[in-house]
Parts: C-alpha cells; structure tokens; sequence
C-alpha cells in the first residue's frame, strides 16, 4: 500500500510517420484497467552513395571546359535532401547543388572542369546532406593544357634573289 513502481516503455518504429496507441495496465486496483496513451513518429535516414569516390577529368584545353557525371543514390529509407555541392578548388564545379532524392531513388550531377594553367589540377567536391556520412567526399583532378607561344627574334627577313628551285 502507498508504494509505486516504475516501468520502461519503447518505441521501435516499424514505418516512417506517426503511430498511436494505448497500454491497458490490468490489476487489482479499483481503477483497474488503467490506459496509458501513447504516440510517436518513426522516422529514417537518407544514406548516400556515390557511383565513384575519385574522378579523372582528364586532359582540357586551358580556359575551356570539360564536364562529366557522376550519380548520387538515396539506399536509405527516408529523403535524402543534398543541401549543397561544392568545390575546395576554383577549377572544378559541380551542379545542381541541391538536390532531394527519394529512398532508392538517384540523380545525376554533373561535374565542371576549367583550367586555367598549364599542369595537374586536383580538389574535392564536397556533398553536404542530411545523410548521417555527410559531408561525403569525392576527389576529382585533370590536366590542363594549352597552346605553346611562338617566339620570333626578327620581325621580317628578305631571303634576296633565289633561283627557282634553289634553296636558301
């Protein structure tokens, strides 16, 4: 008499979105049965995943441009929304940069690359998401190129008379 108990309760969500319900304690207590209600929201995780972890844009003329894609995939069981794409280098660009993908769902980005020097370019493209990875990472570099400079030390030369089929 005048003592209590305490007891646990938990939630193990089976589905995404609200649940309700009631506990029924049955005793030997005048106001037996006592109800408890009861109500949650089970939520999930979008998980991501990338279709590579590094790209090699290869070969680019300076001062042009040379995309490709790579795909981002929603495994989990909840909307991924990516919240931005972006680069630690001026070089490489990625776009969108927002994304939302469904659970199973995928989208495609598309990653830039615009020299602007000659030799090995490298960054990170970083992915911010409400993925529980995030920020996830993907390495990217290529090569740029461009034309060689001509020198000239004159600016005219007159060969003379040359008789045809001579050389000089």
């Amino acid at each position: 008499p005048g003592g209590n108990d305490v007891d646990t309760l938990y939630y193990t969500p089976s589905a995404i979105g609200a649940a309700a319900g009631n506990i029924i304690i049955t005793s030997n207590a005048s106001t037996s049965p006592d109800t408890v209600t009861v109500s949650g929201f089970g939520y999930g995780h979008g998980v991501i995943a990338l279709s590579v972890s590094s790209v090699d844009v290869g070969q680019v003329h300076t001062a042009q441009t040379k995309d490709t894609t790579f795909t981002i995939t929603n495994s989990g069981n909840d909307t991924l929304f990516v919240t931005n794409v972006s680069s630690d280098n001026g070089v490489f660009s990625a776009g969108p940069t927002t994304l939302t993908i469904l659970p199973g769902g995928n989208a495609v980005d598309t990653l830039y690359y615009t020299p602007t020097a000659i030799g090995t370019a490298s960054g990170t493209i970083t992915i911010t998401s409400n993925a529980s990875s995030s920020p996830d990472m993907l390495s990217v570099s290529g090569f740029g190129y461009g034309s060689s400079a001509v020198q000239l030390n004159v600016a005219s030369h007159d060969f003379g008379n040359v008789e045809v089929g001579q050389t000089r």
